[in-house]
């Protein structure tokens, strides 16, 4: 996906057909969850800041959607539910839409929300 576009809502009309529903899904969550918090295209990706600083982004590849979280503490709390997946000190890939726990992203993101 060329990630060349200024809002969020220009990059979802770019999203592949197969990643669209999740992609949705998870633009809603984050828009409901961290309140506050500033929605904005940074380095070509969706991203949500507080305080001007980035803590939650997300992004629409080919093979796989990526959830980027900016504090690992985050990662390591939550890795036992995301045992599954590839993950590393700030990411989560899933290679499949069908994989994505959006009950667990909600939760995640509440946490961020609530520790900042």
């Amino acid at each position: 996906m060329a990630h060349r576009t200024q809002t969020v809502t220009e990059y979802m009309r770019e999203a592949t057909s197969t990643h669209l529903d999740a992609l949705t899904e998870l633009r809603e969550i984050c828009l409901q969850t961290l309140p506050g918090f500033k929605e904005s295209m940074e380095y070509g990706i969706p991203t949500y800041s507080h305080d001007g600083k980035a803590k939650v982004s997300w992004n629409s590849e080919k093979d796989h959607i990526s959830l980027f979280l900016m504090n690992p503490d985050i990662i390591k709390k939550y890795k036992p539910q995301l045992k599954n997946l590839d993950i590393n000190k700030s990411c989560i890939r899933y290679k499949n839409p069908s994989l994505i726990d959006f009950d667990l992203i909600k939760k995640i993101l509440t946490d961020i929300a609530q520790n900042i």
